[in-house]
């Protein structure tokens, strides 16, 4: 699997298992966290949209296929559009499952019938309030998988670069979600920036499902990104769509 394919999932998995999750929401199973009780599957859409110098745009455009069943396993699919290709076809480019409680993951190839399986990795300690987190990661990309959210460990900073506000509490997708916006500033001359560089990302996350619904990123080095959740649906997913098919040829790695 190449290195953006694999980034992909990650970003999956981190809006599939949020973030700095409370021990009583969650299921440790060989340290990994996961929610658990909460099932749902849903469409994750991301749209970046970047400006050129001289005026021209490109949009682009990812979709991802999400679920999580009730003891904490979680199932990504990831599509992309064919290189070249001038049409709105996406095809199935990989698939993530992570299975806390066999203490695995599996990355799937669909074209090549074929996947690797990894052990699932201990948490690490240290997210607001002393609470475990799966990755110590500001993830710059979509959230949703998605993922485009905040670090816990640019949270807790004490840093004045960092501004984060309350944005209330809205309903998104039939959920009720909570909003925040977090600025961050890099400084001039910290990447030979001859100006201030803020970029502003905008959550909104749901209380229930633990994963963010809406996240909006503005960052002036890579244009504008939007990942939102649709298709939201909170009924229990089949446990097949978390086992690699049996056809497939695993890879087992330590």
């Amino acid at each position: 699997m190449n290195t953006y394919l694999r980034l992909l999932c990650v970003c999956g998995i981190l809006a599939l298992c949020g973030r700095a999750l409370p021990a009583q929401d969650t299921t440790v199973v060989n340290g990994i966290p996961a929610v658990t009780g909460q099932p749902y599957s849903a469409v994750e859409e991301t749209e970046t949209v970047q400006t050129l110098a001289d005026g021209t745009h490109i949009d682009r455009r990812t979709t991802t296929k999400v679920w999580r069943d009730s003891q904490g396993r979680t199932r990504s699919e990831h599509y992309v559009k064919p290189l070249h290709s001038n049409g709105d076809a996406e095809i199935l480019a990989t698939v993530m499952i992570r299975d806390p409680i066999a203490g695995f993951e599996y990355l799937l190839n669909p074209r090549e019938h074929s996947g690797e399986q990894s052990p699932l990795r201990p948490m690490v300690a240290g997210g607001p309030g002393g609470a475990p987190t799966a990755r110590r990661l500001d993830v710059r990309a979509g959230n949703g998988g998605g993922a485009a959210a905040i670090s816990p460990v640019a949270a807790q900073s004490p840093d004045p670069n960092f501004k984060i506000e309350q944005l209330g509490t809205q309903t998104m997708e039939g959920l009720v979600v909570d909003g925040t916006r977090t600025t961050r500033t890099i400084p001039a001359g910290t990447e030979g920036n001859d100006a201030p560089i803020q970029i502003v990302t905008e959550r909104w996350v749901s209380k229930e499902l633990r994963i963010p619904v809406l996240v909006k990123v503005s960052d002036p080095r890579g244009g504008d990104r939007t990942t939102q959740l649709t298709n939201i649906n909170l009924t229990e997913p089949n446990l097949s769509l978390f086992q690699p098919p049996t056809d497939y040829t695993i890879t087992t790695h330590e």
